[in-house]
């Protein structure tokens, strides 16, 4: 063989060997696929809004506190916490009627009308904390312990403002819900009167907004606009009151949340049909965002277990 052909047939091969190791260099690399429902549960565990209107610092807390139908004083501690989140969205894409095939889904009915807003997509966050709560109860010669889940489940409600080149691919918190869904509406009427006489609403008639999309896909979950919330006086009193119906079983409510002291947990006043309790905002308290969260008991030692527990929203 010549030198020439040996030449070539090197060269041949050095260019095949550099071409291989080019395409290898070139290789695709694993891109991050970001989806809208992941980024709306990071919303919610992420920014200073949603970390205070979904804090679940201090609604459960060691203060000691009474019942009125037990002599001892109550301890609470949280051996856990299990939080859960589910997004629901109206979809990208829909089914062409009559036909497996699926379609863009970007002028149907499916995009809600927001005025000078747009045509919008919406979403709902449902937030559920758990807590595994350790309670304490001493008496005068002797102590009990036991323990039980007390359990709380709020909603975030996300409209589409911006497009996927902005943060969040452009969700924002709209509306909230701090007292669940329908199914399991406290049987209350729960008012808090201001310093000044003015009352709000701490009940679910507060929340007065439904989403506009289709139960199929966004649960017919009502919520408040973070516009509409209630302002409230730093270091105002904030009386708090919970009625029952005559119909309604037996029950006490626990109250807690931030005041002058710090995170406090006490029992509500019953007088009658209705409890009540004093608070202050407290001072140094730099949150926009402060939530009041109400836990109703059966009022019964023999069945003690929270009923419902929710939190009353309101902004400083």
């Amino acid at each position: 063989m010549s030198k020439l052909s040996s030449r070539a047939i090197w060269f041949a091969t050095a260019l095949v060997v550099g071409v291989g190791v080019i395409l290898c260099g070139c290789e695709e690399k694993d891109i991050t696929i970001v989806v809208d429902e992941d980024e709306v549960i990071r919303y919610v565990t992420e920014t200073t809004e949603c970390l205070e209107l979904f804090s679940t610092s201090g609604l459960i807390n060691s203060d000691p506190y009474t019942v009125p139908f037990d002599n001892a004083v109550y301890t609470d501690s949280i051996l856990t916490i299990k939080s859960s989140y589910q997004a629901f969205l109206v979809p990208l894409k829909v089914q062409k009627p009559g036909t497996n095939d699926t379609v863009a889904n970007s002028d149907t009915a499916l995009y809600q009308d927001y005025g000078n807003y747009g045509k919008l997509r919406e979403a709902l966050v449902e937030v559920t904390d758990e807590f595994h709560v350790q309670t304490t109860r001493t008496y005068a010669d002797s102590t009990a312990v036991d323990s039980a889940w007390r359990e709380i489940t709020r909603y975030g409600f996300f409209l589409k403002l911006g497009d996927d080149g902005h943060e969040y691919l452009g969700w924002l918190l709209w509306g909230y819900n701090g007292a669940g869904s329908a199914y399991n509406v406290p049987p209350f009427v729960v008012r808090l009167e201001k310093w000044d006489g003015s009352e709000f609403s701490g009940d679910y008639s507060m929340y007065q907004d439904l989403p506009k999309s289709s139960e199929l896909y966004i649960p017919r979950i009502p919520y408040v606009r973070l516009i509409e919330l209630d302002t409230v006086v730093v270091r105002s009193r904030l009386t708090v009151s919970v009625e029952r119906s005559e119909s309604a079983p037996g029950s006490f409510q626990l109250i807690s949340g931030v005041d002058t002291s710090g995170y406090f947990m006490r029992n509500m006043i019953a007088n009658g049909l209705v409890s009540t309790a004093v608070v202050r905002a407290d001072k140094k308290n730099s949150r926009q965002y402060n939530l009041l969260c109400i836990q109703s008991f059966a009022d019964d030692l023999d069945y003690l277990h929270d009923e419902y527990m929710w939190c009353v929203p309101y902004v400083m």
